[in-house]
């Protein structure tokens, strides 16, 4: 397989693996600022001034940074991947590995 067409593909499968990453790593930062947000929604705190303390926009940043991270680094690594991968002749690899 050309490196253009192996990029492709490896693309449509970190799309998806990228999307249920983004959204643990969302889900596992508002978990830990739950405990913030209950405090600060039983004071009947509004949505604006919640998300300016700094236990809030501490975990908001975190996200949006590792998500960032994230979305670069899939392009990347596939990219860096199929160029490797089509520089290593077939014959070099046992049988029992090839794609049939």
């Amino acid at each position: 397989m050309a490196a253009r067409r192996l990029f492709r593909e490896g693309l449509t499968v970190g799309r998806d693996h990228l999307g249920a990453t983004v959204n643990t790593l969302v889900l596992a930062y508002v978990g830990a600022s739950l405990p913030t947000l209950l405090v600060l929604a039983g004071q009947g705190t509004p949505f604006g001034d919640a998300v300016g303390f700094e236990g809030v926009a501490e975990e908001i940043v975190a996200t949006l940074v590792g998500s960032t991270g994230l979305v670069a680094a899939v392009p990347l690594t596939t990219g860096l991947a199929a160029l490797l991968a089509t520089r290593v002749p077939a014959g070099s690899l046992p049988v029992e590995h090839h794609a049939h």
